[in-house]
């Protein structure tokens, strides 16, 4: 017997936070980039497992995002702009990544992990 499962809405009381990094290529990106689309926001570091598992699902959806209207950012945070921008090739990552080197934005999200939660 299927029995119908009550799921609550997302209620967003507050703006995101806005912020502004550095991309790998050293281009300005900051909450600003992507107004008036939704944003999917990925924190991850270049050294950790469990980021590396979920990537190419992000990456997936990063490749459909511009047609079905929302965008993908990556975050990397506590790792070295040439461990990113190496990463970032062997897996083909579509989508821009910005360096949150000294985890400000980590910080301002409330963000844990990786190094907070595998360490």
């Amino acid at each position: 017997m299927l029995t119908a499962v009550k799921v609550p809405r997302l209620v967003l009381a507050v703006p995101a936070i806005a912020f502004d990094l550095k991309s790998v290529d050293g281009n300005s990106v900051g909450l600003a980039s992507f107004r008036g689309k939704p944003l999917m926001m990925n924190f991850f570091a270049s050294w950790c497992d469990p980021c590396r598992e979920e990537m190419p699902l992000i990456n997936d959806l990063a490749g459909k995002a511009g047609k079905d209207g929302y965008a993908v950012l990556g975050i990397a945070v506590e790792d070295t702009r040439a461990a990113v921008m190496q990463y970032a090739q062997e897996a083909k990552l579509v989508f821009p990544i910005a360096l949150d080197l000294n985890s400000t934005v980590k910080r301002a999200y409330r963000i844990f992990g990786p190094r907070d939660v595998f360490h």
